[in-house]
């Protein structure tokens, strides 16, 4: 089911040492602006801390202010589709309004089981309420981001309300100027308890929701991907902007614990484009830290946009009929090659009107 090994002790893998500790980034101080965001590679760069504990996670965090991501990956290069995950131990969940700091600092699970809270860079500022992460360890080494994924569900499960968009590749961004607490740095997290706990919460949500014909897969999630590949079939993949929306859009689909969401944006990012680049489509996932709200309904109107404009190769937002139909979205384009980090060629106009998933027209 999983590959785990105890942190305390040294197991050699292929070669390669297990030995705990975590990956950062010493160019990324504080959360950048989402304009430098976009001229920021995040999958690659990562540099590997072998293992360092828990106070020099912190320092790293709350002192230096650097990024980081709880795993070691192959090449320093972060990713859930390209990338191979070789180890982890340190879980960072992120709580947006749905705990409150102080209730953070009292939480009878968390005094027992998380080493330290921290707040973020958005922590109070004006519009948002209390913004914090928390940091647990692992008392086993996690091996492959499939373990690492139901390891942080049996956790946001023990401790309901923080971000479902939390996977095991998500950079977490540190805070130079953060309010700390520490519980206790010799805390540690039940790892196969808490895995066996997401497994058996899977099963009971697959028992509620199977319906005949649906191969097993829970009803809500077949559903919502159902439909949402259903809208991608009339989006043409020939415009920047349009493939900048369809990333926003699926971004925001994923935080809603729809983890099918980047497969769905990689296939259609790979159809009607001849110079389809899989790093790209990756580097575009992840600028979407902190997707908007209001994916699904999003992703409907710009389908049905371009049902209603047919031969139409980029949604037109200074028509009125466009704006009639279609909300403003707020993602900022690039418009010329030159700035464009995303995009090493110019996109092709080869859509014939005829895109769809073959896999799910039977």
């Amino acid at each position: 089911m999983y590959q785990a090994s105890h942190h305390n002790k040294t197991v050699q893998n292929k070669e390669i040492t297990l030995e705990g500790g975590f990956s950062l980034r010493q160019d990324i101080v504080g959360k950048p602006s989402q304009d430098s965001l976009r001229y920021i590679s995040l999958g690659g760069g990562w540099r590997w801390a072998p293992k360092a504990d828990a106070s020099q996670l912190l320092t790293c965090l709350t002192k230096q202010g650097w990024a980081v991501t709880p795993g070691r990956w192959e090449g320093g290069h972060k990713s859930k589709k390209e990338g191979k995950l070789l180890e982890a131990q340190y879980i960072l969940l992120d709580f947006d309004d749905n705990l409150t700091w102080l209730e953070c600092t009292q939480h009878e699970y968390l005094k027992q089981r998380a080493l330290f809270a921290y707040t973020t860079t958005s922590h109070q500022t004006p519009g948002k309420g209390d913004r914090f992460r928390v940091v647990f360890q692992s008392d086993l080494l996690i091996t492959d981001s499939q373990s690492l994924d139901l390891l942080i569900k049996g956790l946001r499960l023990k401790v309901p309300g923080s971000d479902p968009a939390i996977n095991s590749a998500s950079l977490l961004f540190g805070n130079p100027t953060a309010e700390v607490h520490i519980y206790d740095l010799s805390n540690r997290i039940p790892a196969e308890q808490l895995i066996i706990h997401a497994v058996r919460a899977d099963e009971v949500e697959r028992s509620q929701f199977k319906r005949p014909g649906y191969q097993d897969q829970s009803h809500d999630l077949h559903q919502s991907e159902r439909r949402v590949r259903r809208w991608l079939q009339h989006i043409p993949n020939t415009s920047y902007n349009t493939w900048l929306v369809v990333a926003g859009c699926l971004r925001a689909i994923e935080a809603k614990a729809q983890p099918w969401a980047f497969k769905a944006f990689d296939e259609w990012s790979s159809h009607q484009y001849e110079a389809y680049d899989p790093i790209a489509v990756d580097r575009l996932w992840e600028t979407f830290d902190n997707a908007k709200p209001g994916g699904f309904r999003k992703l409907k109107n710009l389908s049905e946009w371009f049902k209603a404009n047919p031969g139409k190769e980029e949604y037109e937002l200074s028509t009125e009929e466009s704006r009639s139909t279609l909300p403003s979205f707020q993602y900022k384009t690039i418009s010329s090659h030159e700035t464009n980090p995303f995009e090493p060629h110019k996109r092709t106009k080869n859509y014939d009107g005829n895109y769809s998933f073959s896999h799910w027209n039977s």
